[in-house]
């Protein structure tokens, strides 16, 4: 009787599965992926709608009805077929029938109910082609969510969705969760050069995406601060290569490095803690590990930042050998009387065009096309830069986004 009133009442079935995003962090990207889709949602009881809700009644503007159902049974999942699974990061398994009941208990799920909107969905695959087309978009949200894509399908994304109460991703959105900020003249003016060499690169570009960072809000860190972390990022790299060989004479060689650094560049006193643990715990750690042996490009950028060495090649990686023949024929003092830090300007108009790279970078991959350039090392140069013009904040709690 069930399976009878279903077909007749004409809808679908869509199941999403997380196992590191709560419910309340799941429905928010729901809400904010359609806000501009959705023209009201309630709940049972016609009440106040919190994180608590477990189930919503959506209507779009298109007259369509959804109904989202948070954490549904383990049991009603095996019984029912799908249009889609959707999994929100990667799983072992291919489908959610594989699981058993207590595998299944724990990952956050939605169900998502699609109802026919008239009698031509009814009757036909259309319902279930538009029910794909809706939710392929949601799947393309939450990958440039986690790729922090903040500027996706010429919408303002939310940065910190921690930060904001539930009731505030009920369209339509608060408008204070978006990070707006005043930009400058000058700023204005880097936009619109970047932008117009995004176009004449006949690159993707975004004409709504302001500056990174305001020049207003820009401190460019002291010549030797930026010396000393390159020295820093170098030993680290050489570490993670020392670590990733494992050659018997590696660790001995390893500490004479080290050594011969610290008397020519005093780099410990920069190192951050985790840079600390990594050199003296000399524990193999393969995420630490191939963090320090790419952030190489930083170095790279940071030399570039000091006129004495070219940018990064955004496809090919930098040359070890090369950073480390500047670095041993000088000392700290030395290299500080023959550098100059760039001009402001330079380094924030370098900055901004990479920052709109990097977005272009990742949009033609969601549009399923190749990259334009190794995303490593776009990563690694654009943090290097963002490391120089915020002497306030630490390398390793510096937030790369797009």
């Amino acid at each position: 009787m069930l399976d009878l009133f279903r077909k007749k009442r004409r809808e679908e079935l869509i199941i999403c599965f997380s196992k590191d995003k709560t419910s309340e962090m799941l429905m928010k990207n729901f809400f904010e992926a359609y806000a501009d889709k959705i023209k009201s949602i309630t709940n049972e009881r016609d009440e106040e709608i919190t994180s608590k809700t477990k189930k919503f009644f959506v209507q779009l503007k298109s007259d369509r009805k959804l109904i989202i159902q948070v954490n549904p049974s383990p049991k009603y999942i095996l019984e029912n077929e799908f249009l889609l699974e959707l999994f929100i990061e990667k799983f072992k398994f291919k489908s959610c029938k594989e699981l058993t009941e207590n595998e299944i208990l724990r990952y956050t799920r939605i169900l998502i109910i699609v109802e026919a909107l008239n009698r031509e969905e009814k009757d036909n695959e259309v319902l279930r082609k538009k029910s794909i087309e809706f939710f392929d978009e949601f799947q393309k949200f939450l990958i440039a969510k986690r790729l922090k894509h903040y500027h996706y399908n010429k919408k303002y994304l939310i940065r910190d969705e921690e930060k904001w109460d539930f009731s505030d991703f009920i369209p339509p959105l608060s408008k204070k969760m978006f990070e707006n900020f005043e930009m400058t003249k000058e700023d204005t003016a880097r936009m619109e050069r970047n932008i117009k060499l995004m176009k004449e690169n006949k690159l993707p570009f975004c004409d709504k995406m302001e500056v990174n960072i305001s020049e207003k809000d820009v401190k460019i860190r002291k010549k030797w601060e930026i010396i000393r972390k390159i020295a820093a990022i170098t030993i680290t790299r050489i570490a993670a290569q020392t670590y990733f060989e494992k050659k018997s004479e590696g660790e001995k060689n390893l500490a004479e490095i080290i050594g011969i650094f610290e008397e020519k560049y005093q780099f410990k006193e920069i190192l951050t803690k985790r840079e600390k643990e990594f050199l003296e715990n000399r524990v193999e750690n393969s995420e630490l590990n191939v963090e320090f042996y790419f952030r190489l490009e930083t170095a790279q950028v940071l030399l570039w930042v000091l006129s004495i060495g070219e940018m990064p090649d955004l496809n090919n990686f930098s040359d070890l050998t090369n950073i480390i023949e500047i670095l041993e024929n000088e000392n700290l003092k030395s290299l500080a009387r023959k550098c100059e830090i760039r001009s402001k300007n330079q380094i924030l108009d370098t900055l901004d065009y990479l920052y709109r790279l990097n977005w272009a970078n990742v949009e033609i991959k969601l549009e399923g096309y190749e990259r334009i350039v190794n995303e490593s090392i776009l990563y690694f140069t654009r943090l290097g830069l963002e490391w120089v013009v915020q002497s306030d904040i630490p390398m390793e709690k510096i937030i790369i986004h797009t």
